[in-house]
C-alpha cells in the first residue's frame, strides 16, 4: 500500500484553491453563502482530486449514512472486548453506529468481512489483521471506494496508513529487563506468528535487551506460533523431559503463559523460585489464576477510543495520516516476583 491512495479531503481542497475549509465544506454542501462561481470550482477541484462530494462526510453531516465497519480477530477475548468497548463508545457520541465482524482468525474470513463491509456501504472501516493474513489486497479495494481505514493493535507496516497501537518492542524489553533482574538467564521465549509486525517487534524486545546485558540470544529456545494454551503445555513438557527446564518462561500471550503454568505445576517445579513466567495483554484469568501472572497491560479501550477518535476525524475530512503509540504497563505478579 502506499500514500498515493490516501482519500481526498476537505484539506486538501481547500490547500489547492487557497481557500478556508469551511469555505469549502459550505460550497460542497451547495450553501447559498457562497458564490456560484466559488461553488463550482470547488466541485471541479474535488472531483479532480477523487473527492466524494456525496461520501462519508456528508453522511455524517445529513444522517444519511452512519455506519462504521470493525473487523476484530475475536470479540470472545477480554482484550478485543474491550478494545470494542472503546470505539463504540467514541463513535456512538459522534451519532456513528458500529456494525462488527470477527474473522476467527482466518485471512479468508477477514477477506469476506471487507468485502462485506464494502458491499453493505458502511462509511469506514476499522481493522484488526487476522493472525493468517500476509496479503492486503482486500484492504485495499476498499481503500480505492475512498472510504478511510484505520488500522488498531495488530497492523499493517506501513506508516503512510493510520494505525493505532502499542509499542510492542519496548513492553517486550521492559519485561524481559524485569526477568533479568530476577537473576534468570536460562531463558526460553514463547512468540507469536513473524510476519506480523506487532511479533516481530515483540521479539526484537526480547533479543535487544538480551543483547544489552550482554547475553546471546538463545536461538533455539525462541519459539514462534506459540500464543495457545496448549502450545505453552506442549513446549514446556518437552523441555523438561528433555533435560533442558529453564529458570523463566516469556511469553507473547497470557494463555500460552497459562500453558506453561499448569505444565510446570504437574510437574512440581516451583514457580516462581525455579522457572519465572510472564504473560502478554493482561487476561483477566491472570490475576485470579495460581500463581497470579505477571503480564503487560496493553490499555485495550484505549487503543479502541484513539482508533475511533481517528476515524471520526478521518469521515469529517480534516486528518491526515496518523500513527498513535499507546503506552503499556508492566503488572508484576507472583509468578516473576523472586524475594532475593
Amino acid at each position: 500500500m502506499n500514500s498515493d491512495r490516501r482519500r481526498a479531503t476537505i484539506k486538501d481542497i481547500a490547500e489547492a484553491l487557497n481557500l478556508s475549509v469551511s469555505t469549502v465544506s459550505r460550497a460542497l454542501q451547495n450553501n447559498p453563502r457562497i458564490s456560484k462561481e466559488t461553488t463550482e470550482e470547488v466541485k471541479k477541484m474535488a472531483l479532480s482530486l477523487d473527492y466524494s462530494i456525496h461520501g462519508p462526510a456528508a453522511a455524517l453531516r445529513t444522517g444519511q449514512g452512519n455506519n462504521i465497519g470493525v473487523i476484530v480477530p475475536r470479540i470472545n477475548r477480554q482484550f478485543f472486548s474491550s478494545l470494542i468497548g472503546g470505539i463504540e463508545q467514541v463513535l456512538r457520541i459522534n451519532a456513528l453506529n458500529t456494525f462488527i465482524y470477527q474473522t476467527q482468525e482466518s485471512f479468508e474470513n477477514e477477506q469476506q468481512g471487507v468485502q462485506a463491509m464494502l458491499n453493505a456501504g458502511v462509511d469506514g472501516l476499522m481493522i484488526s489483521l487476522s493472525v493468517e493474513t500476509q496479503a492486503f489486497d482486500h484492504i485495499e479495494r476498499f481503500m480505492r471506494s475512498g472510504r478511510p481505514v484505520v488500522f488498531f493493535d495488530r497492523c499493517i507496516e506501513d506508516s503512510t496508513l493510520s494505525r493505532v497501537m502499542i509499542d510492542d518492542f519496548q513492553a517486550a524489553y521492559q519485561i524481559t529487563e524485569h526477568i533479568l533482574a530476577n537473576g534468570c538467564r536460562k531463558l526460553v521465549y514463547l512468540g507469536g506468528s513473524e510476519h506480523l509486525m506487532m511479533y516481530r517487534n515483540r521479539r526484537k524486545g526480547f533479543e535487544q535487551a538480551l543483547i544489552d546485558h550482554h547475553l546471546d540470544s538463545p536461538d533455539a529456545h525462541i519459539y514462534e506460533n506459540s500464543l495457545t494454551r496448549e502450545k505453552g503445555y506442549d513446549i514446556t513438557k518437552r523441555l523438561i523431559e528433555t533435560g533442558q527446564t529453564p529458570d523463566a518462561i516469556i511469553s507473547a500471550s497470557d494463555f500460552s503463559a497459562l500453558g506453561s503454568i499448569l505444565c510446570l505445576k504437574e510437574a512440581g517445579i516451583k514457580i516462581p523460585d525455579q522457572v519465572c513466567v510472564t504473560g502478554f495483554a493482561n487476561e483477566l484469568f491472570s490475576e485470579v489464576m495460581d500463581p497470579s501472572l505477571t503480564s503487560i497491560e496493553q490499555h485495550a479501550r484505549e487503543i479502541g477510543m484513539k482508533a475511533a477518535e481517528i476515524m471520526v476525524r478521518n469521515i469529517k475530512g480534516f486528518s491526515e495520516t496518523e500513527t498513535v503509540l499507546i503506552p503499556t504497563e508492566l503488572i508484576i505478579r507472583q509468578s516473576s516476583l523472586r524475594h532475593r
